[in-house]
């Protein structure tokens, strides 16, 4: 429930962190390429992480920290307040595992919400659609600049 990580502090201690680092929000989706050609767009999508609704991303200078939302949904609104954790463990992604990342206005011209793809060297794909403002997550748009400024180090 959002109750559960809707301040900086409540988000570093899921992560076991007793510094503030920038957080954020975000929400798995398809690459717009794929979405548009439907049926044929299926190979594209085959190594993107779809396993879970989204994830509450922590930005540290050398790594990405994910933990899990659940499902929604399908066509729901994606919003923080509608979000909730999943059992899963978190998930620690190092600099040196990420291949690319890219950030995009979402369906190529939004001036609300940005679609961002990272590939891993290992293959598996994230697709993420990020609402530029969370009402409900004050440290939300801090955390969106600190991923940006985190995507421009990836060579």
């Amino acid at each position: 429930m959002i109750e559960d990580f809707n301040t900086s502090m409540k988000v570093n201690a899921i992560f076991n962190r007793s510094d503030l680092l920038p957080a954020l929000i975000v929400y798995s989706t398809f690459p717009t390429s794929a979405m548009v050609l439907g049926g044929v767009g299926t190979a594209m999508t085959q190594d993107v992480d779809q396993a879970y609704g989204g994830y509450l991303v922590l930005v540290e200078q050398d790594a990405l920290h994910l933990k899990p939302l659940k499902k929604g949904r399908q066509n729901a609104l994606r919003t923080a307040s509608r979000s909730e954790f999943s059992p899963a463990e978190p998930i620690r992604i190092d600099r040196d595992q990420i291949q690319s990342v890219r950030i995009r206005p979402a369906n190529g011209l939004s001036m609300f919400s940005s679609t961002v793809t990272m590939m891993l060297d290992s293959g598996r794909k994230y697709v993420w659609q990020i609402n530029h403002k969370e009402k409900a997550l004050p440290y939300h748009e801090e955390g969106f600049n600190a991923l940006k400024e985190f995507a421009k180090t990836i060579c």
